[in-house]
């Protein structure tokens, strides 16, 4: 499962208390804060990070979701569909 982090920086730009906010996409790799596109921002800059993490899931194929619903029928379904979905007899009489 992959976290993806929205970063949001509070940059002191100079001498002059002007605050710029900034919200970029990135990925923690467990120490670091990866940002997925280049931040136009000078190396070693200080900045305060407010962190609002996404939880990314996978979708889920067909199958899995199938297998979660834990159906419990007979085992010749797909053999018998028309008769299970429609009371049809088989020709053979069955």
């Amino acid at each position: 499962m992959a976290w993806h982090y929205w970063l949001l920086f509070a940059v002191s730009l100079g001498e002059v208390e002007a605050m710029m906010t900034l919200t970029i996409d990135a990925i923690f790799d467990g120490k670091t804060f990866q940002p997925t596109k280049p931040v136009a921002l000078k190396p070693n800059k200080h900045v305060k990070l407010t962190i609002l993490a996404e939880d990314v899931r996978t979708p889920l194929s067909f199958l899995d979701v199938a297998l979660a619903l834990n159906l419990d029928g007979s085992p010749d379904w797909s053999l018998n569909l028309d008769k299970y979905l429609y009371g049809e007899v088989e020709e053979n009489g069955s």
